[in-house]
């Protein structure tokens, strides 16, 4: 009843119109409140400026080394595995193919010259001897032998291998049957061996005759990662602690910014919070004098929508 008069009433500017009209409204939103409250509930967190900024940011820095790092852990986890039928002098004997090794040579004379329990004397049944190199390289690429010759030698066919076809069917076993040495041949005292020996230690100290070398074999250097001395840097280990420092980084960091952004948002609300309890309610104003000079406006507004006003706060 006090809705329906007040609205009928709406044409009237005194203190007790103005009064009612605001009990109305102060009573509609309490009725609403609720529905409203699920109907247009914003989200707890909208960020704004340098928030906006420092949440796009990590967003970005976490998907880019979550995705590296997963990446690189997951290259040094999985290794290709290749079934090789030998690796090792060992497994070349018990596997019984039949290897291919150039006549009248150290490695060669050595075998040949080996007793029969020695590991050397026990692969002699299985070589293949004969001067026809080609043959021998077109065989051993086919698969119908392997091969044994100095280290220099093989990488000067692999790299003629990798010239003619741009790919490197072979692969070097990690075991070395030997060590090798080059020399440079003098007449009996010759003046010049101690002025050559003098350059050759430096060039050799210095890394120049390496660095000549795999110049000259630059294109068999695709097919070296199977010698011996790249194997153990390539064979699985087991994990440790220090190869989940990435991870554990990246997690503390994200959690030291979010403790940041957190900690400055409930600053910079709180200032919010006090700075407007220090505002003036323009409604209070206007429920306390009548004759405020936002009274017409108010009484224009709430005369609008009065209809709409009683029959919410009836309902």
């Amino acid at each position: 009843m006090e809705a329906g008069a007040s609205h009928s009433r709406g044409g009237q500017y005194g203190g007790r119109l103005s009064c009612g009209l605001t009990c109305i409204r102060w009573r509609s939103d309490i009725n609403l409140e609720p529905s409203d409250h699920l109907r247009a509930t914003a989200s707890a967190w909208l960020p704004r400026g340098g928030e906006r900024l420092a949440a796009g940011v990590w967003l970005l820095l976490s998907l880019v080394l979550a995705q590296m790092y997963r990446s690189n852990l997951k290259a040094m986890m999985i290794l290709p595995r290749l079934s090789l039928p030998f690796d090792s002098l060992e497994e070349l004997i018990e596997s019984g193919i039949i290897c291919y090794i150039v006549p009248d040579t150290l490695l060669h004379k050595r075998i040949m010259d080996a007793a029969s329990g020695n590991r050397f004397g026990r692969l002699r049944p299985q070589l293949l001897v004969h001067k026809d190199f080609s043959a021998a390289t077109r065989d051993v690429v086919l698969g119908k032998h392997a091969a044994m010759a100095s280290h220099l030698s093989i990488l000067h066919i692999i790299h003629t291998i990798f010239q003619n076809t741009g790919t490197c069917p072979v692969y070097l076993a990690s075991e070395t049957l030997q060590e090798e040495w080059n020399y440079f041949l003098y007449q009996k005292d010759s003046p010049w061996r101690p002025k050559v020996d003098v350059i050759v230690r430096s060039l050799k100290e210095s890394g120049i005759l390496e660095k000549m070398f795999q110049e000259r074999q630059q294109d068999g250097r695709h097919c070296l990662t199977g010698r011996a001395t790249d194997v153990p840097a390539s064979r699985s280990r087991a994990l440790k602690f220090k190869d989940f420092y990435g991870v554990l980084m990246m997690y503390c960091g994200g959690v030291m910014l979010a403790s940041v952004t957190l900690l400055m948002e409930v600053l910079f609300r709180g200032v919010k919070t006090s700075a407007s309890h220090h505002k003036p309610n323009h409604t209070d104003q206007c429920r306390s004098a009548s004759t405020h000079p936002c009274l017409g406006l108010f009484l224009l507004w709430t005369g609008a929508s009065g209809q709409h006003t009683a029959s919410a706060s009836l309902e």
